[in-house]
């Protein structure tokens, strides 16, 4: 006699408990390479490994009765997680050597994105933009560099404003006399030559990067 619905199902979770026992595993086991990586100053993603196990999948799939795309799927979604815990493991043990780094500018598109890299290679970002006037308080977010009471602690200060407000930030950087290192983002330098050469002149470091740069440093 046939099982019923309810028995067949009752065994899929039994089967998908088992499948997240593994998983758990297998990204503890991703952790643990996160960390020697991290030792080691590897990086996380790895394209030929990614591959031949996508490969393997891709070449299950017959005997799964599913496509090769729906296998591939399935396993590129595992990569992504154990790439995320890697990248974890590798953040909390960078933090403990990062930097104290505040951004101007943090809540637009490329404020952000600076954030979050900084925070992935272990430094300990804060940001201030206008954008965020009138929100409740939160440790590291600041609508003004008024509201940075303790701006001596931080160990650099990117300007990713929009450009057309570049010049009079880094102007009005160089009034405070600065000895932290000023460093901009913008996409064109010529018209910020004058307030590099202002920031400069009071003692402050100023370094110009592109925002097309690719490093796994930190210029400082």
């Amino acid at each position: 006699m046939s099982r019923d619905v309810a028995d067949l199902r009752e065994e899929i979770a039994g089967l998908d408990r088992a499948i997240l026992e593994l998983l758990e595993r297998r990204f503890k086991l991703g952790a643990e390479v996160g960390l020697r990586k991290a030792e080691a100053g590897q990086p996380i993603k790895v394209r030929d490994v990614e591959q031949r196990v996508l490969k393997r999948a891709r070449e299950a799939a017959e005997t799964c009765c599913v496509s090769a795309g729906v296998m591939e799927s399935i396993f590129a979604a595992i990569i992504r997680g154990s790439v995320e815990r890697q990248h974890r493991v590798g953040v909390e043990r960078g933090a403990r050597g990062g930097r104290s780094v505040l951004v101007l500018g943090a809540a637009g598109a490329m404020g952000g994105w600076l954030r979050r890299f900084l925070e992935s290679i272990g430094h300990r970002p804060a940001g201030v933009d206008l954008a965020w006037a009138g929100l409740p308080p939160q440790e590291g977010r600041y609508a003004t560099l008024e509201d940075v009471f303790d701006l001596d602690r931080f160990d650099a200060l990117f300007v990713a404003v929009p450009l057309d407000r570049t010049a009079k930030v880094l102007f009005g950087l160089a009034g405070r006399g600065l000895a932290m290192p000023v460093i901009e983002i913008a996409s064109i330098k010529s018209p910020l030559s004058g307030a590099l050469a202002a920031l400069r002149s009071k003692g402050t470091p100023a370094i110009s990067l592109h925002p097309m740069f690719r490093t796994p440093d930190t210029p400082f």
